[in-house]
C-alpha cells in the first residue's frame, strides 16, 4: 500500500510537535475507517445504495487525508456505481477490493505513525 508524499509530508508538518495529537488522528481514521468499511459491507448486503454511496464518499474523503490514493479511487468507484442506476454486479466485485485496501492502508498509517513519534 502506498501513502501519497505529499499528503504525508503535510500531517508530518501539522504534527510535527504533537506526536499525541498524530497519534490520535491515527486512531481516529482506523475507528471510522472500520466503520465505513462495515457499513458499506452491510449496504452491500442489503442492497441499499444510498447507505453504500455516503460511508464509500465518507470513507474517500478521510483515505484523501492520509494519501491514499489507492483507497480513494475505490471509494469514488464504489460511489459512482451506487448512483442513478446501480450497478450491483460491480458494487459487489469492489466491496471486497475496498474491505482489503482499508486494512492496507491502515496497515501503513500505523506504521508512519509508529515511525514518527
Amino acid at each position: 500500500m502506498h501513502l501519497e508524499p505529499a499528503a504525508l509530508a503535510n500531517l508530518a508538518d501539522l504534527y510535527a510537535d504533537d506526536p499525541v495529537g498524530m497519534e490520535a488522528l491515527v486512531e481516529s481514521f482506523s475507528r471510522s475507517a472500520r466503520e465505513l468499511r462495515d457499513q458499506i459491507e452491510l449496504g452491500v448486503e442489503r442492497q441499499d445504495p444510498r447507505a453504500v454511496g455516503r460511508a464509500a464518499h465518507t470513507l474517500r474523503s478521510a483515505a484523501g487525508q492520509f494519501g491514499a490514493t489507492e483507497l480513494a479511487q475505490l471509494c469514488s468507484e464504489l460511489e459512482r456505481r451506487t448512483l442513478v442506476e446501480p450497478d450491483w454486479a460491480t458494487v459487489v466485485v469492489l466491496s471486497p477490493r475496498l474491505g482489503a485496501s482499508v486494512e492496507q492502508t491502515l496497515h501503513a498509517v500505523h506504521m508512519l505513525a509508529a515511525g514518527a513519534t
